[in-house]
């Protein structure tokens, strides 16, 4: 925002009951694939718990260890400046007690960003998952695909952010064989299944298995009941675009034109979301700014998208 079986032209199958207040609701014994993805989102929801209380814990450690330090090192620490043999002992010293504090300060950060990517994938762990073939006659690999990107303590990806590379796969509308790139090399992979889901907490609400992915949750829901082949061509043909654009190469300007409604606004905050996550190491939030035509289009910024 995946595939299981043959389907016909262009039809995608749908689990689930759009807008159901609860996932156990007889719909996991009668839909095998609904019943698997309600126990893998269950199992993923309580690794991901694990992994916030994990992060608080190591933070607090952390917390309490840079206290102890801190307060050694004031204690043993002597400012002398009397000669240069103790001008640059204590410059030394100084050097030394700042690369602790630095340490401390670079484990929590590491702490608090796996605990920022848990506070919003417990809201929705993910909304895709795609099954790739690297090699032939080997086992497809299944990812998740969710707003943030977070692994295991044995480093097993749990969810894939949006704006990796292999996510890509997910966003070009093609079924088969295709390919994304990553780190300069291109990965030629089999694109075997597109599923997408609507998930609240730990509630499967509906799973949706299609050629195209669609990120409209209305158009979503409209296709789940219409099942149109020549709806889902148009909306093909919309998200390619539209990811095209959301993925478009760092430029000084880019200029994108569409109709009013076309997703203009949506597509912008996603592109300024991708750069920064493509281009972490160099770009801040402060650099953006955003020219609007009145108010009322910049709370719509601020409060909807």
């Amino acid at each position: 925002m995946s595939r299981e079986g043959q389907q016909s032209a262009g039809a995608p199958s749908v689990g689930g009951d759009l807008g159901r207040p609860s996932a156990a609701t007889g719909q996991e014994a009668t839909d095998p694939v609904f019943a698997a993805e309600q126990a893998h989102l269950s199992e993923t929801y309580d690794k991901l718990e694990k992994i916030g209380r994990d992060a608080i814990a190591a933070m607090e450690a952390v917390a309490r260890d840079a206290a102890e330090d801190k307060k050694s090192m004031a204690e043993e620490l002597a400012v002398n400046f009397a000669t240069w043999d103790d001008i640059l002992e204590t410059h030394a010293d100084i050097v030394a007690m700042n690369n602790i504090i630095e340490a401390h300060d670079m484990a929590n950060s590491v702490q608090a960003e796996r605990l920022r990517a848990v506070e919003v994938l417990l809201r929705e762990p993910y909304f895709a998952k795609i099954a790739l073939q690297f090699k032939e006659g080997h086992p497809a690999k299944e990812l998740y695909i969710g707003s943030a990107g977070i692994s295991d303590e044995n480093y097993r990806r749990l969810v894939v952010d949006w704006r990796s590379p292999v996510a890509e796969v997910y966003y070009n509308q093609t079924m088969g064989p295709t390919s994304y790139v990553a780190d300069g090399r291109t990965i030629h992979v089999d694109l075997q299944l597109r599923r997408q889901f609507e998930i609240e907490e730990d509630r499967l609400i509906t799973y949706f298995d299609s050629d195209v992915a669609i990120e409209d949750k209305l158009l979503l829901a409209s296709l789940s009941r219409g099942r149109l082949a020549h709806m889902q061509a148009i909306t093909a043909t919309i998200q390619r675009e539209q990811n095209a654009v959301v993925r478009h190469e760092d430029v000084p300007v880019l200029q994108v034109a569409g109709i009013a409604g076309s997703g203009k606004t949506s597509v912008l905050m996603q592109r300024i979301a991708y750069l920064f996550y493509q281009h972490r190491g160099a770009l801040d939030p402060t650099q953006v700014f955003l020219i609007s035509p009145n108010p009322v289009f910049g709370r719509y910024i601020d409060r909807v998208l």
